[in-house]
């Protein structure tokens, strides 16, 4: 078990430098595809790692930040919307995930369980299968999904927004874990309340120098 543990605080490690890094550095270039594929297999040695020494809920939010992680990572090797039949089963299975999730949160708020976890499990559980409900809708049956769908440069909104998502969700475990604020609630929400304000304003600032309305 304690090698587990060391494999796991390592991969976090790598995520949360790696992807700082990919978020302070110029876009593109072979700097960029190597310390994005570095944070992309980190993720996959987090979430089983993880699985095998936290709980079901930060397992479920790591298998979050994977899908995204994972479905940004393919968007931006191929630059294109048409994804290949494992990235498919991949975003199906995410969104089972997703859904487990809810209905996992609904379950204990209904039996009155839970407390706090069941509107926590909820709420990303509902983001989760949103997300992976879009994507469904977008890559499987080939709707239009949102205001760039189409366009050229949909592939890297997506992609960009999906790594700061997967991002987030490293965060998010690492102050749950850790404890890091005086108040639990906030170790679960802060994280994506700052990320969030750092995906609107990135969006703003790539729709302006595209000239995108």
């Amino acid at each position: 078990m304690e090698i587990i543990r060391q494999i796991h605080v390592g991969a976090g490690t790598l995520v949360a430098v790696s992807g700082l890094l990919q978020i302070i550095l110029p876009k593109g270039g072979l700097r960029h595809r190597i310390i994005g594929q570095i944070y992309f297999w980190a993720w996959v040695l987090i979430v089983p790692t993880g699985a095998a020494l936290g709980s079901l809920l930060i397992t479920l939010f790591g298998a979050l930040g994977l899908y995204m992680a994972y479905t940004g990572y393919r968007l931006g090797m191929r630059k294109t919307m048409d994804l290949a039949i494992h990235d498919k089963i991949f975003i199906v299975a995410g969104f089972a995930a997703g859904l487990t999730t809810l209905v996992w949160g609904i379950s204990l708020l209904l039996a009155g369980r839970g407390g706090g976890f069941g509107i926590i499990a909820s709420f990303f559980g509902l983001l989760f299968a949103g997300a992976g409900f879009r994507d469904i809708r977008q890559f499987l049956l080939g709707k239009k999904v949102g205001k760039l769908s189409g366009h050229k440069m949909n592939w890297w909104f997506e992609h960009y927004g999906r790594m700061y998502i997967s991002y987030i969700a490293a965060m998010t475990a690492f102050t749950v874990i850790q404890h890091l604020f005086p108040i639990e609630i906030l170790d679960w929400i802060l994280p994506t309340i700052v990320g969030t304000a750092l995906i609107i304003v990135t969006n703003r600032i790539n729709r302006k120098k595209m000239n995108i309305v």
